[in-house]
């Protein structure tokens, strides 16, 4: 019975090689497999990036229904529903470019302070607010005003279903950031202009134009925002630099100033009316089709908000 006890090779003589030489060979192979992986890797198309990855755990979260992957903000918004800062709107949705109320402005600010960060309410001062008792976010409107946020549109009112610009939204974020963290930005002098200044230093706003701006601000733009001041206040440092707004398409002009009205409603940011024939007409603001008018012959017409 024949036994093999090791293989030879006949060319090399039947002496195993010595030590220097196998040391050379497992180098050589070694280095051969690096190549190979070095080329795989290489030759594999880059994984395309979560954006919502560098911004917060949000493993097992679901997006909104009505937000697409490529929306703006739509990283954010995820993360602040994976934050627990919002739960939506009444319709299982987030409405991302419906515009911040002042209570939604309150409700959101409240949750990042007493939610996520795990600091209390203070209770003094008390607010003499008459217009918030059946507000959703009475509670939240409170904590702002005692934490020193807000002091309300008048004395006796903070006009929660107001809608509220991005200029404010700058002014009453760059306050709660200053009391999560001591100094985060300095607020002497133009109040507004230095807010601005520190939020777009702190890549929670894009640029200082955008953060100074008297114009609505859309639900996911607050998200924008209150994603970045959750970074600086909760010590994870600087978030990746924002997504600008979107600009608003080119309003629509008015009717040649011969046309007769019968009635006109003004909304917030676009105008509609009755002429004398029954026509209705609309102009202003077109970023919800808010200024495309019905067809057909009306007697009365509102704008709305």
């Amino acid at each position: 019975m024949t036994r093999f006890d090791r293989m030879t090779n006949p060319a090399a003589g039947d002496r195993a090689p010595s030590v220097p030489q196998r040391r050379r060979a497992a180098a050589s192979s070694a280095l051969a497999v690096l190549a190979v992986i070095a080329a795989t890797v290489a030759a594999a198309p880059a994984a395309a990036q979560d954006p919502a990855a560098e911004l917060c755990d949000r493993a097992g979260v679901e997006q909104f229904s009505d937000v697409a992957s490529g929306d703006y903000g739509a990283a954010y918004i995820l993360c602040a529903r994976a934050l627990e800062l919002t739960k939506g709107t009444a319709t299982g949705g987030f409405e991302p470019a419906a515009k911040l109320s002042r209570a939604q402005m309150a409700a959101f600010l409240a949750r990042l302070w007493r939610d996520t960060l795990g600091r209390p309410c203070p209770t003094e001062p008390a607010h003499t607010f008459t217009d918030t008792a059946t507000s959703f976010a009475k509670d939240d409107i409170a904590c702002i005003y005692a934490l020193g946020i807000t002091k309300g549109t008048t004395a006796a009112t903070y006009s929660p279903t107001d809608d509220l610009d991005t200029a404010a939204v700058t002014r009453f974020t760059a306050r709660l950031l200053n009391k999560a963290s001591t100094g985060a930005c300095d607020l002497t002098g133009d109040e507004l202009a230095a807010a601005a200044a520190c939020l777009t230093a702190l890549n929670i706003a894009p640029d200082t134009t955008e953060a100074a701006a008297y114009n609505p601000t859309p639900r996911a733009q607050m998200a924008v925002y209150l994603i970045g001041a959750w970074h600086h206040a909760t010590g994870r440092g600087q978030p990746p630099k924002p997504p600008t707004k979107p600009t608003k398409p080119a309003p629509t002009p008015p009717p040649a100033n011969t046309t007769k009205y019968a009635t006109i409603s003004a909304g917030y940011d676009h105008t509609c009316a009755i002429t004398t024939t029954g026509d209705a007409k609309c102009w202003g603001a077109n970023d919800h089709g808010q200024a495309d008018a019905p067809t057909g012959k009306y007697t009365a017409i509102t704008a709305g908000g």
